[in-house]
């Protein structure tokens, strides 16, 4: 809103390149080579923190490194320690009540989340399976400022399954078994759909009330 533009990011897995573009003109206002020494780069992100805004970036390889956080200049302002499990998720999340910024990760086996400023790491997502997860999605039911809302973290994995967890506690709230295939990207529809791209060439329509797949977009020719 100060500068009145559009941002984009685009990401270059192998060569772990992020770029920074003008979305008006498509200029190129940033360009990040070499993020990561080794390993693959396959998602990075925004965040907003006291007007200014930063890019978060991942890394996908054994004993994974830092995130890395950039200004919009290019400068690695902090680096965030996790536990080193290859990243192939990243995304933030402010919770209004608590007045946090929390970065939240998918990873080999589990998801995770972080403090962003106390760096610290905040909680674990975990249904004993090492499958990669791949997409998360924070449904925040605290508009009202009900009491009885939670704070709901969403996820897909590589074993077909769609995971609701308790994002404040960590503990399991719905598992849907939805594909025999992996499944990657999901997009909340609303609070009783969700979107879920399949390893079967479909995007599923899924009911979050009892798990079931409702509709599946055959159009595209690969997975």
């Amino acid at each position: 809103s100060i500068n009145k533009r559009d941002l984009l990011i685009s990401i270059s897995a192998d060569d772990n390149n992020i770029k920074l573009w003008d979305v008006r003109n498509f200029e190129c206002l940033l360009n990040l080579p070499n993020v990561n020494r080794k390993g693959c780069l396959y998602s990075a992100c925004f965040l907003n923190y006291n007007n200014d805004i930063f890019i978060l970036s991942s890394n996908s390889t054994f004993k994974s490194e830092p995130i890395k956080v950039f200004d919009l200049k290019g400068n690695r302002v902090k680096m965030i320690k996790t536990n080193r499990d290859s990243i192939y998720f990243i995304d933030t999340y402010y919770d209004k009540k608590s007045n946090k910024i929390y970065i939240i990760t998918g990873n080999q086996g589990h998801a995770s989340s972080y403090d962003f400023v106390t760096n610290d790491f905040y909680k674990i997502y975990l249904d004993n399976n090492n499958e990669c997860h791949d997409s998360i999605i924070i449904y925040d039911t605290n508009e009202n400022n009900d009491s009885n809302d939670i704070v709901k973290l969403i996820e897909s994995s590589k074993d077909g399954n769609i995971r609701i967890f308790n994002f404040n506690t960590g503990t399991i709230l719905h598992k849907f078994k939805v594909s025999n295939l992996y499944l990657v990207s999901i997009c909340l529809w609303n609070e009783h759909y969700l979107f879920a791209a399949s390893g079967d060439k479909s995007i599923k329509l899924i009911d979050l009330n009892d798990g079931k797949v409702i509709k599946k977009f055959f159009e595209h020719k690969n997975s």
